[in-house]
């Protein structure tokens, strides 16, 4: 048996493992996964520069080639009151029926310090699984 008493939980999370992950699941081939995910992109993204800089520094690579990296931005409510921007990158790797997004390198916008606050970060993880959702919604539709 193993009692703990008196455990404290950190309020702050080190930068380095702050990244949020998630599989989605389509049917879907990893070409076809590969474009969608960059019409979502430019349809929903805070700037189609991502998909822009994406095409542009890999003219020649095949469409599907597996990877989409681009920076994006959240707002979020704190409290019920105060709300902090916090960009972020976001990747995509692809694969046959499965895309995994990636969401990382967490920085408050205008300061362009680390997100550390644990309570910030569970606020990121819930918006975060919001465009997670809204990506396989769009993916489940083509």
């Amino acid at each position: 048996m193993i009692l703990v008493f008196g455990c404290a939980v950190p309020d702050t999370v080190r930068p380095e493992d702050m990244s949020v992950r998630y599989i989605l699941d389509v049917t879907m081939n990893e070409k076809a996964l590969y474009n969608n995910i960059l019409a979502w992109l430019a349809e929903n993204g805070n700037s189609s520069r991502s998909v822009l800089k994406e095409r542009l520094e890999k003219p020649t690579a095949p469409l599907g080639a597996g990877k989409i990296t681009g920076r994006g931005y959240l707002d979020i409510t704190l409290d019920g009151t105060e709300v902090k921007t916090v960009n972020y990158t976001i990747k995509f790797l692809t694969e046959e029926n499965r895309c995994t997004m990636i969401f990382d390198n967490f920085k408050y916008n205008g300061s362009g310090a680390p997100v550390s606050s644990k309570e910030h970060f569970t606020v990121i993880k819930y918006e975060t699984r919001k465009i997670a959702d809204s990506l396989l919604e769009f993916l489940q539709k083509r």
